[in-house]
């Protein structure tokens, strides 16, 4: 007896990135985008599983618009294609469903389809498990972590960029409650964001590292392509181009620092033990 509600094996995303949010995503999507041999959607950030089973301790602090009116009017500036067209009429207006999510992804020979969407990685159990229930057996989860001090910096700046408030003339009080509020500490948990999705994808979940892909991005991306299984011939002109570049440049100061360590201190050292973990590893594999 088969199960209607299996997703088809041909549908869906055969990779989706699931964050870290400052970790270079933007930075991946930009280069996979230009990949012969991959397709992704005109919208980076999909959003449809932070919609369809929010976690609570977001759901009344943050929303994803569907393609807010500014966004639609910044494609149709860039007179897309008809195809693409199509695509943001189905994305922005169709009815909003598991199979909607499979078929934003068009079937292209010779191409994998992906998303990256850093907000899933806020997913709870159940936000999990819908990914599982929705996407294929083929499709492979990708998570690049960040130092967990350095990337819930780089998120606070952003958070008060999209407020339009000046960080530098922040009170402590002030600042002490944007550090700890949920959308910054959720995206640093490590120690349950790693077990929650590694859980139901045990052999199609990937980790990686935001460090190595500063220290040698050519090698990164290398990396990426082949656990996608795609050519890893394809060298990017975009690869050394920073995305999303903090254009303030604040440094971190010093009660910054103290307020993140001492919220973070048991996820500092769980990367710690993680990275060193992954870096004994790789050392193995090139060994032999």
């Amino acid at each position: 007896m088969t199960n209607s509600n299996r997703p088809d094996t041909l549908a869906g995303p055969d990779f989706i990135c699931i964050g870290a949010q400052k970790a270079g995503t933007t930075w991946l999507y930009d280069q996979l985008a230009h990949h012969p041999q991959v397709w992704l959607p005109v919208i980076k950030e999909l959003h449809y599983f932070n919609f369809a089973q929010p976690n609570a301790l977001l759901a009344d602090k943050e929303g994803y618009p569907w393609g807010s009116p500014l966004e639609r009017m910044r494609f149709l500036k860039q007179r897309p294609d008809m195809e693409t067209l199509k695509w943001l009429l189905r994305y922005n207006f169709g009815a909003k469903s598991s199979s909607w999510y499979r078929n934003l992804f068009p079937r292209i020979d010779g191409k994998i389809r992906g998303e990256l969407t850093p907000a899933y990685s806020t997913l709870d159990e159940r936000g999990v498990d819908l990914v599982k229930s929705t996407v294929s057996e083929r499709c492979r989860i990708l998570l690049i972590i960040r130092d967990p001090v350095e990337r819930a910096w780089s998120g606070v700046k952003m958070n008060y960029r999209w407020t339009g408030e000046d960080i530098t003339q922040e009170e402590i009080a002030g600042l002490r409650a944007r550090i700890g509020s949920n959308t910054v500490r959720l995206r640093s948990e490590y120690s349950k964001i790693i077990p929650r999705w590694n859980e139901r994808f045990p052999d199609r979940f990937s980790l990686l590292f935001y460090e190595d892909l500063k220290a040698a991005p050519e090698a990164f991306f290398k990396h990426v392509c082949s656990l996608l299984g795609i050519s890893q011939d394809y060298i990017p002109e975009t690869l050394h181009k920073r995305s999303n570049e903090d254009r303030e440049g604040i440094s971190m100061p010093k009660v910054a620092r103290e307020i993140l360590e001492e919220m973070l201190v048991s996820e500092i050292e769980h990367f710690k033990a993680v990275r060193d973990e992954y870096l004994r590893e790789e050392a193995q594999w090139l060994s032999r």
